[in-house]
């Protein structure tokens, strides 16, 4: 399954860097195995609480509760046919045999 974690520009910006992007999409077993996995590559949650994000702009990052998809999607789109938009112009997804695909809209 896929869990997409959409990025939040709380403060005004996004962390972009060879890790994460705007979007990022892990492939896992479990929501719970893909949380985890999103912590090793440089996503953080709570980060209003812990006073890295802005409280008025909300967390950058929000755990994944979901069952997931079968296929990687943006906004409920094939990750393959998605657009782009202002704020989302290149998706990270991190498959489970440990490749990194790099998608550019």
């Amino acid at each position: 399954m896929y869990y997409t974690y959409d990025q939040n520009n709380s403060g005004g910006s996004f962390t972009i860097d060879d890790s994460v992007c705007e979007v990022v999409i892990i492939e896992a077993d479990t929501a719970e195995q893909a949380n985890a996995k999103t912590e090793t590559i440089g996503i953080y949650f709570d980060g209003v609480d812990k006073g890295i994000d802005c409280p008025c702009c909300g967390d950058s990052w929000v755990r994944n509760y979901g069952k997931g998809t079968d296929e990687p999607e943006v906004y409920g789109k094939s990750v393959y046919e998605f657009r782009g938009s202002l704020f989302r112009k290149q998706a990270y997804i991190y498959h489970l045999d440990g490749t990194k695909e790099v998608i550019t809209w």
